[in-house]
């Protein structure tokens, strides 16, 4: 195998439901997990997580708008229960086909 060839892909049911090839969740990091790790994780096959709590719902929605110029691949946002606009946050990732949500707290 050469060393540009990559390793094969690790079906499981998170994968598959997904869409993702490995079974790797890059977590939602405050100030850390924006639109360059996430997009990153997600091209290397795993599930990138946009931080979204650091962040007004402008920056996310520019964010996501960004991620998805980065990567073709599935990506998710991580939402704190309790923020005061988290209905809108949803509604953003219903209206931007945002793969999955995380919750903190």
């Amino acid at each position: 195998m050469s060393s540009t060839a990559r390793a094969a892909a690790l079906p499981t049911r998170f994968t598959e439901l997904v869409g993702v090839e490995y079974p790797i969740v890059q977590t939602g990091m405050g100030w850390v997990s924006g639109p360059s790790l996430t997009s990153a994780t997600s091209n290397a096959g795993g599930l990138g997580i946009l931080a979204s709590a650091t962040m007004t719902y402008a920056e996310l929605e520019a964010a996501i708008a960004k991620t998805k110029s980065l990567t073709d691949k599935p990506f998710g946002v991580n939402i704190r229960a309790d923020a005061t606009d988290a209905t809108e946050r949803i509604d953003l990732l219903i209206r931007e086909h945002v793969r999955v949500a995380s919750f903190a707290l």
